[in-house]
């Protein structure tokens, strides 16, 4: 999962470990992926590198970018059948926050560089940006304007 969706190169050793973790992660008895696999509409048995990046590792990452990564622990470690329905759901709807103040972050970012002429770097930065964000923010800049980009929360103790 980490691999996958750290946006690992898959090559070498990589490529092993992402194939291999991919026929585990088919036939996981792991009670909260299972929930999780079946809240992201996927079907177990048949998950590929796509399902990971784009679907189980985005939900598992965002309870570490909103706050802290103890509701993807617990989910993944539960054995609770009461519990993973809901861990699951907090998942999920930790994703659609994250989703949803990327793209408020990135609107306003856009927004105040259009004032800058064809910089060769783009360098934004402000207060309101939460840390948790900033760097998908930033990829999604480097894919539009095919610059390098770095998005900064600007504080007292931070820059």
């Amino acid at each position: 999962l980490g691999t996958v969706t750290d946006l690992v190169p898959l090559v070498g050793e990589n490529r092993y470990l992402v194939k291999e973790g991919l026929k585990v992660l088919n036939n996981t008895q792991r009670i909260g992926l299972q929930e999780l696999i079946k809240l992201a509409r996927l079907k177990l048995g048949e998950l590929n590198t796509k399902h990971i990046s784009k679907a189980l590792g985005p939900r598992l990452n965002a309870a570490s970018r909103m706050d802290d990564a103890t509701t993807s622990y617990r989910l993944v470690t539960t054995r609770s059948p009461e519990e993973v329905h809901a861990l699951a759901q907090e998942l999920d709807a930790r994703n659609a926050e994250r989703q949803r103040l990327t793209d408020k972050v990135l609107r306003k970012a856009k927004e105040r560089l259009v004032h800058r002429l064809y910089p060769p770097l783009l360098i934004e930065g402000h207060e309101s940006y939460p840390v948790g964000v900033i760097g998908l923010v930033a990829g999604k800049l480097v894919n539009e304007f095919h610059k390098p980009a770095i998005i900064l929360k600007l504080g007292v103790r931070c820059a």
